[in-house]
């Protein structure tokens, strides 16, 4: 905000412009892999139902989340390299970020290179794998209503849709810059999407909470798993 205010000066000290640009960097892929881990979740609950009954333990849930943080600090962590290492700090302190120097951008744009198929690419092919054999283990299903069914797939279809318009444009821009040898200048406008992100996502883990939530009566997962343990009770029975 003191930097919007300032005309996008950067007035206060050097090391707050890099917890600024760390923080906000980081934030972003952050997201992202929990946006991904959601998906990975969403199909075990579908697919393995059993499995997913025997792995849902909290600590599960904050190794996964300590790891996604982890990844996405340590690659953001180029912010600090950039702009304090003794080779490739730049004496220009009027702006955060911005206007890097050759030396700087031989370092920064393979990085991000590495941030496009690490931490975008990659991310984006296991969510639509995993979402849209979602869509189509649901389909398959007789004993699920419609109404079910429809609020299953949108929620996919919707998350699938925020990752597409607001993670992948920004790290487009690592890619294309990569090649250009240079920042491109419309990434900024794409930040803007990718800061929406953030905005969207409490919304989007609130009503998947709520849509496939294990402990409701009328869950989809629950209905899956009770179906696969009658199965199970009548094969045992049988042998």
């Amino acid at each position: 905000m003191h930097e919007a205010a300032s005309g996008m000066a950067w007035n206060l000290p050097k090391f707050m412009c890099s917890i600024t640009s760390f923080t906000f960097f980081s934030t972003i892929y952050t997201s992202s892999l929990l946006l991904t881990a959601v998906s990975v979740v969403r199909y075990i609950g579908v697919a393995f139902p059993i499995a997913y009954h025997q792995l849902q333990r909290p600590m599960y849930a904050i190794v996964i989340s300590a790891v996604i943080w982890l990844i996405s600090a340590a690659h953001c962590s180029i912010t600090f390299i950039v702009q304090h290492h003794p080779s490739l700090s730049s004496g220009n302190t009027s702006v955060c970020y911005e206007n890097f120097t050759e030396k700087q951008l031989e370092v920064l744009l393979p990085v991000r290179l590495e941030f496009f198929f690490v931490l975008c690419l990659i991310p984006l092919l296991i969510s639509v794998y995993c979402y849209l054999r979602c869509i189509l283990i649901l389909y398959s299903r007789p004993r699920i209503s419609q109404i079910q069914k429809q609020k299953a797939i949108g929620m996919a279809l919707g998350t699938l849709a925020v990752f597409l318009i607001c993670v992948v444009p920004y790290n487009t821009s690592h890619l294309l810059g990569y090649f250009q040898g240079d920042s491109p200048r419309w990434r900024y406008y794409t930040l803007l999407l990718s800061t929406f992100n953030t905005c969207i996502d409490p919304i989007i883990f609130y009503f998947s909470s709520s849509t496939f939530h294990c402990t409701s009566e009328k869950s989809i997962f629950r209905k899956h798993r009770r179906g696969a343990s009658g199965i199970q009770r009548q094969a045992t029975s049988s042998s």
